[in-house]
């Protein structure tokens, strides 16, 4: 049985559908896809390709946290 959730291809809009907030892809650092996103809270994050995406979809908060708060890069990691 293969679970659908809100992960999709996106090829419709509507009100709902919500922008993608990052252009990077918070697993890969990597241009993310607009094309291959999942909804977490809300929210629509694009990762950059499918393997990615099952990674994020695994442990989303983990990827979350970090991107910057413009979804535009990575937070610098702090030691």
């Amino acid at each position: 049985m293969k679970e659908t959730s809100e992960t999709k291809v996106t090829t419709e809009t509507s009100t709902q559908e919500s922008k993608v907030f990052n252009t990077i892809c918070p697993v890969s650092s990597e241009e993310a896809d607009p094309e291959i996103t999942h909804v977490v809270e809300g929210k629509t994050y694009a990762v950059c390709c499918k393997s990615c995406l099952k990674k994020f979809k695994a442990d989303p908060q983990k990827y979350i946290s970090k991107l910057s708060e413009d979804g535009k890069s990575l937070k610098k990691k702090t030691n």
